[in-house]
């Protein structure tokens, strides 16, 4: 099963840029939102070490959401927005 299969609804594709926040707000983190809906985006970045399994994501100008990540490649993840 892959990701988009167990996805809740489509996500719409998209070039925008994010900053990963860390929870101890000590790493930003520059991202590519590649693909985005209500649920959750995939997000491009350089490298995915590192980078902790709960963070907040602002994308363009709108506030930081909490997230986790529910996959990983190479330089890509996966994450679903935090109900709240």
């Amino acid at each position: 099963m892959n990701e988009s299969e167990r996805r809740t609804s489509l996500r719409k594709r998209v070039i925008q840029s994010g900053t990963i926040l860390t929870p101890d707000g000590n790493s930003v983190f520059n991202c590519i939102v590649r693909n985005r809906n209500a649920d959750g985006a995939s997000l491009e970045i350089p490298n995915t070490i590192g980078l902790p399994a709960t963070f907040k994501l602002a994308i363009g100008t709108e506030q930081p959401r909490a997230c986790r990540v529910v996959w990983r490649r190479l330089n890509r993840i996966g994450v679903q927005f935090d109900a709240g």
